[in-house]
């Protein structure tokens, strides 16, 4: 997404999740640089983002609930997975 600069497009992104756990060898992901670059796409675009939370200025606009399996548990953890926008 660091080089991408789309204009009049329809944009879903489905980042890692903030604090989940991430990739062995991968650097963490930059959740701040991320949620900036959403702000700056969503002045020419229709951009929509997955994610458990995002910041203030992005309004839900869909829950689901489901359930997340994690190698090595007994079990299955439920989580609300969100849909947001930017409130212009």
């Amino acid at each position: 997404y660091r080089t991408y600069s789309p204009v009049n497009a329809l944009i879903y992104c489905d980042p890692p999740y903030f604090n989940a756990t991430g990739y062995r060898g991968q650097a963490k992901f930059d959740s701040v640089e991320f949620w900036e670059t959403m702000r700056v796409w969503s002045k020419s675009n229709r951009v929509f983002i997955s994610e458990y939370i995002a910041p203030d200025d992005f309004r839900c606009i869909l829950e689901i609930k489901t359930h997340t399996e994690l190698r090595g548990t007994n079990g299955r953890i439920p989580r609300i997975e969100r849909l947001f926008i930017l409130d212009k």
